[in-house]
């Protein structure tokens, strides 16, 4: 068979190279990237594949590519609803957005790659996972200042919802219900054990098993792109202040995690908001004894974090962009 024309040839690599920024792009989106980190990736990809003058434009549920002025644009939705990745699969996925960031994966095989991702199953099995769901809830338990019980009922509470959760994995529209569950059991068996005097009223083991539902990734991911321009209180603010760059730093290390598996534990610990959780249900549960404070120090803790995360995005985008400058700067 005669091996093809050059031109057949080029546009074959261009098709793959197209396909291939998508899949990235939408997995990107799916890792619960910030659109302009998405951007600013798959242009390097692109152009480290001959693309120079790619167009790329990145939205949060939508991404649209094309290959010169002249050519044509594809639209690639980007349903949330598919379900986000793994930590495992975001790090292999970052694993792979950086090699193509330098031009060392091929399009046919930064395809196969991605294939074999999104294949990929659970490093660890079942008991393992529960056995993580337990440690986890017992280390942001102790965190709430509890007694000895709250920390035995916490890490029961715990395997429940690692339970919870294994039940529901690969099933999309159960693992949309698993936090709506989880809260409906885990308060129900709290208040019969408080009613029963096992537990203490400070409700610390209804906190610990559920503050890993918070919405901690898409909260960094917001506050990165308003930061990026797509879009003060208590220690919180400085937590999330020294975390970020931290997070966003470690990342770009060769060797390093993707900013999302830094950053997540550091926020299920800031969640001292979760303390403020706990005033609100005392406000409820007995108005005489709570006070106005129960009800702002929730939103105080929200906003504080949000405002640490922005200054912190903003200070190393500012650090990180400082050398550039200083060598792009005429000399006296």
């Amino acid at each position: 068979m005669p091996p093809l024309a050059p031109a057949a040839d080029e546009a074959a690599h261009t098709r793959e190279l197209h396909a291939f920024v998508l899949e990235l792009g939408r997995a990107l989106s799916l890792a619960g990237a910030a659109v302009s980190e998405t951007q600013e990736r798959l242009t390097r990809i692109a152009a480290a594949n001959g693309a120079d003058d790619a167009r790329i434009v990145v939205l949060p549920t939508a991404l649209m590519i094309a290959f010169g002025r002249a050519g044509w644009a594809t639209i690639e939705a980007i349903p949330q609803m598919t379900g986000a990745l793994r930590l495992d699969q975001i790090s292999d996925l970052y694993e792979l957005v950086k090699a193509a960031e330098r031009g060392e994966v091929e399009p046919a095989e930064g395809l196969r790659r991605m294939r074999a991702i999104r294949a990929m199953q659970p490093r660890h099995g079942r008991l393992v996972t529960i056995l993580g769901y337990v440690v986890m809830t017992v280390g942001l338990c102790l965190v709430l200042q509890p007694t000895l019980a709250d920390v035995a009922v916490a890490a029961f509470f715990g395997g429940l919802v690692g339970c919870l959760v294994l039940l529901a994995r690969g099933r999309q529209t159960l693992t949309v219900l698993v936090p709506i569950v989880s809260a409906i059991v885990v308060s129900a068996l709290t208040f019969e054990l408080v009613k029963h005097g096992v537990a203490d009223p400070g409700l610390r083991t209804l906190i610990a098993p559920l503050v890993t539902f918070l919405p901690g990734g898409v909260l960094t991911t917001a506050t990165v792109e308003l930061a990026s321009g797509e879009m003060v209180a208590v220690s919180g603010f400085f937590g999330a202040l020294a975390m970020t760059p931290v997070a966003l730093a470690v990342a770009r290390r060769p060797s390093g995690p993707p900013s999302q598996v830094t950053f997540l534990p550091a926020f299920w610990l800031l969640v001292p908001g979760a303390l403020g959780l706990i005033g609100v249900t005392e406000v409820i549960g007995n108005p005489a004894s709570a006070g106005l404070q129960d009800l702002v120090t929730p939103l105080a803790s929200v906003i504080s974090i949000g405002l640490g995360v922005l200054c912190g995005v903003s200070i190393f985008n500012g650090a990180a962009a400082a050398p550039s400058r200083w060598l792009r700067r005429p000399a006296a």
